[in-house]
């Protein structure tokens, strides 16, 4: 089973050694990556496209650069890689459009509507600077 985690415990303990982390963030970075989980939960982003090097894959991924936080997950699958990639449960059931790349923001195991957009996938990320 899971273990059992003492919420305030671990949270007394984040707090306690924070302002330390945020001064040297190289020294623990598995203690950063704590202390940013705790401030929210991550998201991950599907882009499929349906080739490689599709034009509209490049504007997607600018999107997502600038919107996405260090425990969010990307994943960019096309044809060349969907083999390899299809025993990952967050990408069955996800596909390009036959003329764009989809962008699909999952979050807690539920995705919202694809996008085919950057306007769109900015959107869906909300504002930079809004989540840790």
């Amino acid at each position: 089973g899971s273990p059992v985690v003492d919420e305030a415990r671990l949270e007394a303990l984040l707090v306690s050694v924070g302002a330390w982390a945020r001064r040297s963030p190289g020294a623990a970075p598995s203690l950063v990556l704590a202390l940013l989980h705790r401030r929210g939960p991550s998201r991950e982003l599907v882009i499929v496209t349906p080739r490689a090097e599709h034009p509209s894959l490049p504007p997607l991924l600018a999107a997502a650069r600038a919107g996405l936080t260090p425990l969010d997950v990307l994943a960019v699958v096309s044809p060349e890689t969907a083999s390899a990639l299809e025993h990952l449960s967050a990408l069955r059931r996800k596909t390009s459009a036959a003329d764009a790349a989809r962008a699909y923001l999952c979050e807690r195991g539920a995705c919202g509507l694809p996008v085919t957009t950057a306007d769109g996938l900015r959107r869906q990320l909300g504002p930079v600077g809004a989540r840790p």
